[in-house]
């Protein structure tokens, strides 16, 4: 059951993943000097894209069952919040 401490063990366990994976991020000044570089960039659009579907599942999960509770929403709601941010950090990597 998801109970509030649960959903927020599992939120600190997300923060320190998406941060993990920050901090892997190349610096996005310029365009790439060197292939490597572009592969780099590459190799963590996809990581942060799994991330995103993971969060997706996540929330799919936790709303699936009627009623839902509102600290499971107010989770799932964080959970989306966390999405966004990921997707703007893929399409600044992407640019």
């Amino acid at each position: 059951m998801n109970t509030p401490v649960s959903e927020s063990l599992a939120l600190q366990s997300l923060a320190l993943r998406v941060e993990a994976q920050e901090a892997k991020l190349p610096a996005v000044t310029s365009p790439p000097a060197r292939l490597a570089e572009a592969s780099s960039v590459g190799r963590q659009i996809t990581e942060l894209g799994h991330l995103i579907a993971e969060i997706g599942q996540a929330i799919e999960a936790r709303v699936a069952v009627e009623p839902v509770p509102e600290h499971v929403l107010r989770t799932a709601w964080t959970y989306g919040k966390v999405a966004d941010r990921i997707g703007q950090t893929v399409s600044a990597l992407d640019e």
